[in-house]
Parts: structure tokens; C-alpha cells; sequence
């Protein structure tokens, strides 16, 4: 079955794992607003107590960031919040939901053929919660990558993809790192994670879980 006969059946099994993974904190976070009955915020720290310390991003990337390029594909990553766009012509996968939704452009009291055939982004919306992993397994991606050379191949040009979230860091780290072992971009023996990193941003892949996705997905399955 081709990676995108069962989307819908994907996208519904991701739908239940996220339900499945919500955790202690944000159960009482969402119970109680943050506060327990004993006086203490979620953290354990006491009303009027030391403030929180804020946390300053050392990430400067804005708009598309180029990550890596194959014969077929020229794969970008990126984030909402750090202005990345939509690519004409080009497709998005859009992690966190909304990005071609806000950026819809609407031509009214006459007709724009030759401006409207040039904003062409197709959307591909994959419901994957902030801070967590996905639950596709190392066949899912290297059938969505396949399916993105195909496209390619069929305009005869290398093709644009978006790789993007809300910050371009967590799920968009997580994803460009399988994406670009899958596509034979990290040499041998290099620990994507550490390469995103230093080919993407420092803050690429977020949390333990994202890194160990990471790892589970890209380790070669003995036959």
C-alpha cells in the first residue's frame, strides 16, 4: 500500500497516541490551571517564590533555512513564529498546522491567472504535538520521501519542500534529521542529531524522546 492510501488511518492512530501521551503535569496543568490544593504551581515551587528564569533562545535563523539538497529535492526547514514561507510551487510539511491556512491570498474584482498559477504550495498537514514524537515508523518516512521524489521527477525540476513548525526547532529538528539520513545526506556514521544541528540550528531536536525518535528511526533494520 503507498504511503498516502492510508493517510487518513495514519493521521487517527497519531490522533490517539497523542491523547495517550499526556503526562502528570499537564493533567494537573489543565485540572487546576497550573495550582495545586497545597498552594504550589505544577513546578513544585511555592506561591511568591523565586520567579521562574527565563529561558533565552540562542537561535537565529529566520525566514527558510536550506538543509539539504538531493538530484530530486531541496529541502528547507524553518518555523511560523520565525517567518518562514510558503514556496510557490513548492510543499509544506506543516507540522503544526496553519501555515498555508494564514497565508491564503484572495483575488477579488478581477482575474490574476498569471499571478494565481505561481502560488501553488501544497500543504501536507501532519498532526504531530509540540514537544513529543510522532508514531510513524522508518518505512513511513522513507515512503514519504519517495513519494516526494516522485513529484519531483514529474516536474522535472528539483522540488522545493518546507519542513516546518511553530518555533523550526522540536518537531521540524526531528523530522529534518530522519529526512536527511533517509536521503543519504549524513555520512556515514554521523549521529544526526549532531549533524542537524550543525547544519540546521544548535536548538534543532528539543526534548530526550525527539533525540531517541531519532535514533530508533534512523538505525538500519537488520534483515
Amino acid at each position: 500500500m503507498g504511503f498516502w492510501e492510508d493517510w487518513d488511518a495514519r493521521q487517527l492512530k497519531a490522533k490517539e497516541d497523542r491523547e495517550l501521551q499526556c503526562t502528570a503535569e499537564e493533567k494537573a496543568l489543565q485540572g487546576f490551571s497550573g495550582l495545586d490544593a497545597g498552594g504550589k504551581d505544577y513546578t513544585g515551587k511555592l506561591w511568591g517564590g523565586p520567579a521562574k528564569q527565563t529561558y533565552v533562545s540562542k537561535c537565529t535563523h529566520k525566514g527558510n533555512v536550506l538543509v539539504f539538497k538531493t538530484k530530486h529535492l531541496c529541502v528547507y526547514g524553518g518555523g511560523s513564529s520565525r517567518g518562514a514561507y510558503l514556496i510557490p510551487n513548492g510543499i509544506v510539511l506543516d507540522l503544526a498546522g496553519g501555515m498555508v491556512e494564514n497565508s491564503v491570498i484572495t483575488v477579488t474584482g478581477f482575474d490574476c491567472p498569471m499571478l494565481l498559477s505561481r502560488i501553488k504550495t501544497r500543504s501536507v498537514d501532519i498532526h504531530w504535538k509540540d514537544g513529543s514524537i510522532i508514531s510513524w515508523s522508518t518505512d513511513a518516512w522513507k515512503g514519504l520521501l519517495s513519494d516526494l521524489e516522485t513529484e519531483a521527477q514529474k516536474q522535472k525540476k528539483p522540488l522545493d519542500v518546507l519542513v516546518a513548525c511553530i518555533g523550526g526547532h522540536g518537531r521540524t529538528g526531528t523530522a529534518l534529521a530522519i529526512m536527511a539520513y533517509w536521503s543519504g545526506v549524513i555520512p556515514s556514521g554521523q549521529d544526526p542529531v549532531r549533524w542537524i544541528r550543525e547544519n540546521y540550528c544548535q536548538e534543532a531536536v528539543e526534548t530526550q524522546r525527539q533525540e531517541q525518535y531519532v535514533e530508533d528511526s534512523t538505525r538500519p533494520v537488520i534483515q
